[in-house]
């Protein structure tokens, strides 16, 4: 599956919609299993990646709250079709 190490957008160029077209590009363009994580307190984030899946998924995705292991948040799991 891909992970996105990470993915960061400049305040001046918030809400242009700039982002949400590029993290979009970036899934269509990699096919398959994918998991997006955001921090648990980074609540602007994760209201960005659910619109940014949702949108690429039709709202076919899963959300997880990780509480154990080597990294801890909030994670969308999702498949992106060819």
């Amino acid at each position: 599956g891909h992970w996105m190490e990470q993915f960061f957008i400049l305040k001046r160029h918030r809400r242009s919609g700039a982002g949400l077209a590029l993290a979009q590009h970036v899934l269509i363009s990699h096919p398959g299993p994918w998991e997006v994580g955001q921090m648990p307190e980074n609540q602007v984030a994760q209201a960005f990646w659910r619109r940014v899946v949702a949108q690429v998924t039709s709202g076919a995705f899963v959300e997880l709250q990780v509480t154990e292991g080597w990294w801890k948040g909030l994670v969308q799991q999702f498949t992106v079709s060819r």
